[in-house]
């Protein structure tokens, strides 16, 4: 109807007639600004205000509204006040937020609604939307960022900011340098060394007094200013077996020359399973010439259903075509004895798609 409506004016009070009396409210709403854009005499707008109204869902009302308000600003009072009575937190921002982009002198209302959002990440994800809208209250929305109790969420928009105005890039820096938990503190700081260079050193000393072993030397081995052999001394030096083995993988992938190495820390897993899994890993990104090592390696565990799902990962990885009878047929020994739920099903997939063409 709102098709036809676009055609011919005269069908758009029976367009609307039709429109009112859908009862899904989402779809009710999309055809009402689907109507809005039509050009009508005024008069109509205010049956459309009307049926606008007539939408409990708080969020779907206003989103008309505002669709309302960007086509005639004289009904932008009438959205506003309407915005105004919206009882959902997160609703009423952004909605306020929407009606600022038509007009900045809300701005300032729509900072304090989002202000009084509750729950943190939904107020940072509308802070992040009107920094973006108005560049003059950057400081204002940096102030109400501050406010959020939770580091990562600080961090996050903080990143953000960043991205959108590079003047305040040094008061962004300064408020990174606040957040105490060490793993957010680095990652932002290297997220900002990434948009200006001049950086990189702080980050990556921030990175270097990270006290958790295993999260500095994964830092480190992400750091694109870290020297390698300082990446590999703080995964050498990682106490449990098995994230020392896990950053070791991580950087053969770097350099295969640490395979070996690498290879050597998996093995040294008690935990068959722990093991299993970075065995898994290391099959799927080894050099060819290094799979036979981490076949080995899997046949030292005992455990048979652990044992079937590492060799799972290791045979994705054969040219099974050309391998001799005897040896596919023991693979599939050592498979026969995985568990059926949640098992990967990638290396039996391969073997029977391979005896299909025998």
């Amino acid at each position: 109807m709102s098709e036809l409506a676009k055609i011919d004016p005269v069908c758009f009070e029976e367009a609307l007639r039709a429109v009112r009396e859908i009862k899904d409210e989402f779809i009710r709403a999309y055809v009402l600004k689907e109507l809005a854009k039509i050009k009508i005499d005024s008069a109509y707008f205010d049956v459309l205000l009307e049926a606008a109204r007539e939408i409990k869902d708080e969020y779907h009302q206003t989103s008309v509204l505002c669709a309302l308000a960007k086509i005639n600003p004289a009904y932008f009072k009438k959205a506003l006040r309407a915005v105004r009575e919206i009882k959902d937190e997160f609703i009423r921002a952004y909605v306020l937020k929407e009606l600022a982009k038509i007009d900045s002198a809300f701005f300032a209302e729509a900072l304090v609604a989002a202000r009084k959002i509750k729950v943190e990440f939904s107020r940072v994800d509308i802070l992040e939307e009107l920094a973006k809208i108005d560049s003059t209250f950057f400081e204002e929305t940096l102030q109400a960022v501050r406010e959020i109790k939770d580091e990562s969420s600080w961090a996050m928009i903080l990143s953000k900011l960043a991205k959108i105005d590079s003047v305040y890039f040094d008061v962004l820096l300064e408020a990174a340098r606040e957040i105490k938990d060490e793993d957010w503190r680095v990652w932002v700081l290297s997220e900002l060394a990434e948009i200006n260079s001049a950086y990189s050193d702080e980050a990556l000393e921030a990175a270097r007094e990270i006290k958790n072993e295993s999260s500095r030397a994964e830092v480190l081995s992400e750091s694109d200013s870290a020297d390698f052999e300082e990446a590999l001394q703080a995964a050498r030096e990682i106490e449990d077996e098995y994230s020392r083995a896990e950053a070791l993988s991580e950087l053969a992938k770097i350099d295969s020359a640490f395979f070996k190495e690498a290879l050597q820390a998996a093995r040294e897993i008690e935990d068959e399973y722990s093991r299993a899994i970075l065995l898994s890993r290391l099959a799927q990104q080894s050099p060819q010439n290094f799979l036979s090592n981490i076949y080995e390696a899997i046949l030292a565990i005992v455990h048979k259903p652990t044992r079937a799902k590492a060799i799972s990962s290791y045979i994705t990885r054969l040219p099974l075509a050309t391998l001799p009878y005897s040896e596919w047929q023991t693979y599939l020994h050592i498979l026969a004895h995985r568990k059926r739920a949640g098992s990967d099903q990638e290396g039996m997939i391969r073997i029977l798609d391979w005896m299909r063409v025998l």
